[in-house]
């Protein structure tokens, strides 16, 4: 198979979730190319995951933040508003939909929301926090609404 990213064969491959120009949602790469990607994590020697917006993180490392902080951080954010308010109760809904499947408690759904949303854009989750409560707006902390 070829590499997308280097043009030559190769045996074994990676798919990235790198979207490409020609509205692939995915690249196929070597194993020298996938290690050099930025969607790859050289930490935990896996290739990340893909989300809406072209953002790439890994699971890993997501995983570990939300152990180290999602509690702390999900009760963070409930403390500064109503989730029953009318513009957080799709956060709440989204929360207890998750905690259900997961085991989680809600609290921790929303840190990983908050967790996620800040390693997207490279900022403190107390960053993402303070602008999702000073907007009023809990969107970004969301996942892509369901096209059917």
């Amino acid at each position: 198979m070829k590499c997308e990213i280097h043009g030559g064969e190769s045996n074994s491959f990676y798919l990235l979730p790198i979207h490409q120009e020609n509205g692939s949602m995915i690249t196929i790469a070597c194993e020298a190319c996938a290690k050099k990607s930025s969607a790859y994590c050289k930490t935990h020697e896996e290739i990340h995951l893909g989300f809406a917006g072209g953002y790439t993180l890994c699971v890993k490392c997501i995983n570990e933040a939300v152990d180290a902080r999602g509690e702390e951080l999900g009760e963070l954010l409930v403390a500064q508003v109503d989730l029953d308010g009318f513009s957080w109760i799709d956060l709440r809904e989204y929360a207890e939909a998750v905690a259900k499947r997961t085991n989680e408690s809600e609290t921790r759904i929303i840190g990983r929301a908050i967790i996620v949303a800040a390693m997207k854009v490279e900022a403190d989750p107390k960053e993402i926090i303070r602008q999702t409560v000073a907007n009023g707006d809990p969107n970004i902390l969301l996942p892509p609404p369901m096209l059917c």
